[in-house]
């Protein structure tokens, strides 16, 4: 793997998109799972949009607002100190986003559980990071691998077979990525793994 390459998994699989991969893989694939199965293609995308823009573009815009005016100095956020401001802001507008779906609908829970779990993760890395840099990427495909696998043993879901085996491989891809850019050690991306996986295979029981 090229660093080239490395990077670009590293864009395409940052943290912030991978609560809209998750919902929309089991809004589409699953969607009796999360109790949106009579909602219109639209109504989906609606509420993906909603995920998108309170877990991925708020908190990118805020980090970008931070990077122009001096308070970080790089966008990809090398320095743990960088980091702690960005993670509050994704936490707490995460965080919203969760409270908002709960509040709007019982049949948006099961969303609203996810996206808190999700929430949760980012709060525990935002909390190790100020004393030991931890892997954020990590964290996020270890928390969709094993929400994959939680929902497709619990609820012997046949179609997620698919999504948990691709997810796996996507995994393994975005671990070698963060290696081969030097990113972390590969102490702090197996940390990061696990803290994601064993957080999503026990809260998603709970769906």
């Amino acid at each position: 793997m090229s660093q080239k390459t490395a990077a670009y998994i590293s864009y395409l699989f940052y943290p912030g998109l991978i609560p809209t991969y998750l919902l929309a893989v089991l809004y589409f694939v699953a969607p009796y799972l999360v109790s949106i199965e009579g909602y219109p293609t639209v109504a989906k995308l609606l509420l993906l949009f909603f995920v998108l823009l309170y877990t991925f573009i708020f908190p990118s815009l805020m980090v970008y607002w931070l990077y122009k005016r001096g308070q970080i100095k790089s966008l990809t956020m090398e320095e743990p100190k960088e980091r702690r401001i960005p993670y509050l802001i994704t936490v707490v507008s995460s965080g919203f986003l969760a409270y908002f779906f709960a509040q709007k609908s019982s049949m948006l829970l099961p969303s609203a559980l996810i996206i808190g779990l999700i929430t949760l993760v980012i709060a525990l890395v935002a909390v190790i990071n100020l004393k030991w840099k931890i892997s954020a990427h990590s964290a996020a495909i270890g928390g969709v691998i094993g929400a994959f696998f939680t929902l497709r043993i619990h609820y012997d879901e046949s179609l997620l077979s698919v999504p948990f085996f691709t997810a796996l491989f996507i995994g393994g891809l975005v671990l070698s990525a963060r290696l081969k850019l030097n990113a972390h050690t590969p102490l702090q991306i197996a940390a990061g793994f696990l803290l994601g996986l064993f957080i999503s295979i026990f809260g998603v029981f709970y769906i």
